[in-house]
């Protein structure tokens, strides 16, 4: 009797870890693209937009991939980038914390505008203090193909002020 017992535990347990690496597949994970840009708009203090392909996975590492993502303002973004990958901690993130142990931006513009008095403006305006569960540990630049991440200076000419 206590060997049946142990074999529907098993068989329940392998029938969940199954389900949590193909259930994430089914679910249309672009229904929350609203509701990452607003996360993200809070961290960076400029909207962002994302157009493309949103997809999750949950194991082996919970992963979220983004693509087509901008900030700043719609018509000339201060930042693009193509995808956008971030991994989280899977203890943390079941404990609805959601610790970023990697970000990896592939492929992205920064425009960086340049006063006439010389002041650096990057259309981002970092929160000091954001009220939320998400920390960001590591994150890097995938560069495009010319090897280099592109950086464009815009120059602010400011006549009759």
């Amino acid at each position: 009797m206590l060997n049946r017992l142990f074999i529907i535990v098993g068989v329940v347990a392998i029938l969940a870890i199954v389900a949590a690496f193909v259930v994430p597949s089914f679910i249309p994970w672009g229904a929350y693209r609203d509701r990452l840009a607003t996360i993200a708009a809070e961290a960076l203090g400029t909207p962002v937009r994302i157009k493309g392909e949103v997809s999750f996975s949950l194991l082996p590492q919970p992963r979220l991939k983004l693509a087509d993502v901008s900030a700043g303002p719609e018509q000339a973004p201060n930042l693009k980038a193509e995808s956008v990958e971030a991994d989280f901690s899977l203890i943390d993130f079941l404990r609805d914390r959601y610790n970023v142990t990697r970000l990896v931006l592939g492929h992205p513009t920064v425009t960086i505008n340049v006063g006439e008095d010389g002041s650096i403006d990057t259309g981002l305006a970092l929160a000091k203090a954001v009220e939320s569960n998400i920390a960001i540990a590591n994150a890097a630049i995938r560069p495009s193909t010319a090897g280099m991440t592109s950086i464009h200076l815009r120059c602010m000419m400011i006549e009759g002020r």
